[in-house]
């Protein structure tokens, strides 16, 4: 077996051993992931008032990239008030 092929086996059993049985779909995950970002990015605790959603980000690449897009996003808001108007 290649070493890609052994990395990537190891990631899927990591992933399956890991699964749960109340885990949010990405659908579910994206509903709630506006309120997740915005706790998140004031400093809130965002992962113990969601922490499927977390669950969710730390297990899904395209969710993850969606929820840092969003921080991307009030990041640059921030930094210039005048694309907010």
């Amino acid at each position: 077996m290649s070493r890609i092929q052994e990395e990537t086996l190891k990631k899927m059993i990591k992933a399956i051993a890991e699964t749960r049985s109340d885990e949010y779909d990405c659908d579910l995950c994206f509903e709630k992931l506006e309120k997740f970002v915005e706790m998140d990015f004031f400093g809130e605790d965002a992962a113990k008032h969601y922490p499927m959603v977390k669950h969710h980000l730390d297990s899904c690449v395209c969710c993850a990239e969606e929820y840092q897009a969003l921080i991307d996003a009030l990041s640059g808001l921030e930094s210039d008030p005048t694309l907010a108007k």
